[in-house]
């Protein structure tokens, strides 16, 4: 009888060393579950499993006492002490153990939690380093290749800006305190804003580059484009002789006019690529921006070079076009005065009935001749208009025919002034010598009248 109730003394000190681990074990978890962050609640949990491991100890222990007390009762019932304890026993183990499970839940929620939020922050570690470094290219290639890694990386940003909000969900299925709930909040909404700030950075990166391509291809465009345009049209202008008599000036002052229009038209290309080497070379290396600084002062320097010749060209046809129209001028003006002095010599010489009309009419065709001879000055002007000109044989033909009817002019008019001057003579000889006697005989007689004398010439 001794040895029952020691037994059971035993077996009470047993369920109740197990109920104290039992709560000892619940104020753990309440100390887990108020822990200030992550890794405090894994500290304590390890210490929790610890005391776990002893509670099963303690507890394996007593249900062998119990089992051993009731075998020497033999099948009689425990006191009601003892029963009590075993039902408290029980409850609590019952208790306790759902309590671990969620425990273990929240626990592993939160390690898979803090892994993949480590994962997160890995990446965006090694992708911030990656955004850091200074974009400064070497050649087009080089840009476009770094254009394709970036927009490689700004996929997988968008990925883990997914994981990054479902870490935001995560943590309403982590069953921790207020506390351990809010620390997970905050850093879940840190790794968040910290991924969309890289995502933000990496999509302005992404349209840099590409604006970077679009002002290196423009640049490249323009300047070959621009290039060939200038080639071209300086072969036209090296075509046009403005000493030439083939080309006519009109077409030549065309295209030279075309040639100003064009480059006008392209000093806004040249403008452009101007802006666009400017933000080009803040991203390229020296070398690499020294040569498209010298391509576009070559570039700049072929344009100027152009617009010069043209000037230079279309003052000389502007020039030479004057010249042309001063001479067709002056040479209908000749024309005019050649037919004028041909038809006056041609005219028959009439109306010389005394001295006084053959004088008058002396006297203008004497005019006629001075007109005549100042033929000589103003085709001799022509003809260094002509060689100004350059046009060849056939101004030089025009000018040799009007030579000609010139002296052809003067010697007509030679002609003539000799006839009129023996007219006049003859006149002037008549009136002196024969007019009184003749004027008295015809008095005497009567009045005789005479037909007034006529000479014809054939000039």
């Amino acid at each position: 009888m001794f040895q029952y109730e020691e037994l059971r003394e035993e077996v009470r000190g047993a369920l109740e060393e197990v109920l104290k681990s039992q709560t000892e074990a619940e104020e753990q978890t309440s100390r887990i579950l108020e822990a200030e962050d992550l890794e405090e609640a894994k500290h304590l949990y390890y210490i929790h499993q610890q005391h776990l491991k002893r509670l099963q100890a303690h507890r394996r222990e007593a249900e062998l006492l119990v089992s051993h007390c009731r075998q020497l009762q033999k099948g009689e019932a425990l006191s009601h002490s003892l029963v009590e304890l075993e039902g408290a026993f029980t409850d609590a183990d019952c208790k306790s153990g759902a309590k671990e499970h969620n425990l273990q839940a929240s626990i592993n929620s939160g390690q898979l939690f803090e892994g993949e939020r480590e994962t997160v922050r890995g990446f965006m570690n090694n992708t911030s380093n990656e955004l850091h470094k200074e974009l400064l290219f070497n050649n087009l290639d080089r840009l476009k290749t770094e254009l394709e890694r970036h927009k490689e990386i700004l996929t997988k940003i968008e990925e883990y800006c997914i994981r990054a909000d479902l870490l935001l969900e995560k943590t309403a299925d982590i069953q921790l305190g207020p506390k351990n709930q809010t620390f997970l909040l905050k850093q879940a909404r840190s790794t968040k804003e910290a991924v969309t700030q890289l995502q933000d950075q990496l999509s302005k990166n992404v349209v840099q580059l590409e604006m970077m391509c679009v002002w290196s291809e423009r640049f490249n465009t323009e300047s070959d484009t621009l290039s060939s345009w200038i080639n071209e049209k300086e072969k036209d202008l090296e075509a046009i002789d403005t000493m030439s008599s083939m080309d006519p000036l009109d077409k030549n002052i065309i295209i030279v006019e075309e040639v100003e229009k064009g480059l006008d038209d392209r000093r806004s290309a040249l403008t452009l690529m101007e802006a666009d080497c400017e933000a080009l070379s803040r991203f390229l290396t020296p070398g690499e921006a020294g040569c498209i600084r010298a391509r576009l002062t070559h570039m700049r320097r072929y344009w100027e070079e152009l617009k010069e010749s043209a000037e230079q060209l279309k003052g000389q046809l502007n020039q030479n076009a004057s010249y042309r129209q001063k001479y067709n001028d002056n040479l209908e003006q000749i024309k005019k005065t050649i037919s004028d002095i041909k038809e006056r010599l041609d005219s028959p010489v009439t109306h010389c009935s005394s001295s006084t009309d053959t004088y008058r009419i002396l006297q203008n065709h004497m005019d006629v001749c001075q007109t005549s001879e100042q033929l000589k000055p103003r085709l001799m002007t022509l003809c260094s208009v002509v060689k100004r000109l350059g046009e060849g044989s056939q101004l030089e033909e025009e000018m040799s025919n009007l030579q000609k009817q010139r002296v052809q002019l003067l010697e007509k008019a030679a002609e003539k002034q000799a006839l009129l001057e023996s007219l006049l003579s003859l006149w002037q000889r008549y009136e002196d010598v024969k007019i009184t006697n003749t004027l008295i005989l015809l008095h005497r007689i009567g009045k005789i009248q005479f037909p007034p004398l006529t000479i014809n010439t054939p000039y």
